[in-house]
């Protein structure tokens, strides 16, 4: 089974992109141990519809003694235009946690993020530039 990290879940697409696939395949490949949500609204949904999984608020505040043990995959979806910023710069914190998961050798082996607006083309190219020298420091590579 693979154990999935939601971050910046809003109302959990990765997480019922996953079920879909669970009930089309008929087992569960796919089951979510934790949601990161910084907006109120959304995280009352993820308490209310996914009741027993834990949903975590600021990333910034989450590290790994704080996660519910092994993570295989971690999705985040930015919702800020661009790499830098303070709703955008969360792109810093997500690959901050990634980092402490491979320290203590438990690092997921996958990181799905959905694209944000304008990457390729913020600041002259520069946000992708970033974004795919910062996987590629981590011996991460990038499909678009």
């Amino acid at each position: 089974m693979i154990r999935v990290l939601d971050c910046f879940a809003g109302i959990a697409g990765f997480t019922l992109a996953g079920e879909i696939i669970n009930r089309r395949i008929g087992k569960q490949i796919f089951k979510t141990v934790g949601f990161i949500e910084n907006e109120k609204y959304c995280r009352e949904f993820l308490e209310e519809r996914f009741s027993g999984v834990p949903v975590y608020g600021d990333i910034k505040d989450v590290s790994t003694g704080t996660l519910p043990g092994r993570i295989d995959l971690i999705t985040g979806a930015s919702k800020g235009a661009g790499i830098k910023g303070e709703r955008s710069g969360l792109f810093v914190e997500l690959l901050r946690l990634f980092d402490e998961l491979n320290i203590l050798q438990i690092r997921p082996p996958v990181l799905v993020m959905e694209n944000v607006a304008n990457l390729l083309v913020g600041e002259r190219g520069n946000w992708a530039r970033i974004l795919f020298g910062e996987l590629s420091e981590r011996g991460l590579f990038a499909e678009w």
